[in-house]
């Protein structure tokens, strides 16, 4: 799968990181989508079918944590890799009940999405995650 076929879905309520974020990862030839919102998320979601989508975890209707748990229970969004975008420095998925829903799913803060947008972590992902985040990632490194 090359880059451009590769579909990344943004989620935040701040119009100035989605921004930064999308011309970061458009510059590197991924489809960006983005919503701001978790209820506007999930629409766009069922609509396009990323491969990736990276999450702010406070935003108004429907926060990251719950929009996480509402498409992990879509079979269709099973395998899909979920990151969580955040300012806070805290292990979100220690503090809520549903912490296996979210489990798989990895955190950074926006400076490390600036610095670093096309990293994509694999720790502690689904294995069906892994190699496809390690084959994105890989490709990324090589053409920087």
């Amino acid at each position: 799968m090359q880059k451009k076929d590769i579909k990344i879905l943004l989620v935040d309520d701040e119009p100035d990181i989605i921004e930064i974020v999308k011309f970061n990862l458009e510059q590197v030839g991924y489809q960006i989508f983005s919503a701001s919102d978790g209820l506007e998320a999930i629409e766009m979601a069922k609509k396009e079918f990323p491969h990736l989508i990276i999450l702010d975890v406070m935003m108004p209707n429907l926060n990251g944590i719950d929009t996480c748990e509402r498409l992990r229970q879509d079979d269709r969004f099973q395998n899909t890799i979920i990151m969580f975008l955040t300012a806070r420095g805290e292990d979100y998925s220690l503090e809520r009940p549903t912490a296996n829903v979210v489990a798989s799913s990895q955190s950074m803060s926006p400076p490390s999405a600036v610095a670093s947008p096309v990293s994509c972590p694999t720790r502690g992902m689904p294995r069906s995650c892994n190699s496809a985040a390690s084959t994105a990632d890989s490709a990324t490194r090589a053409s920087l």
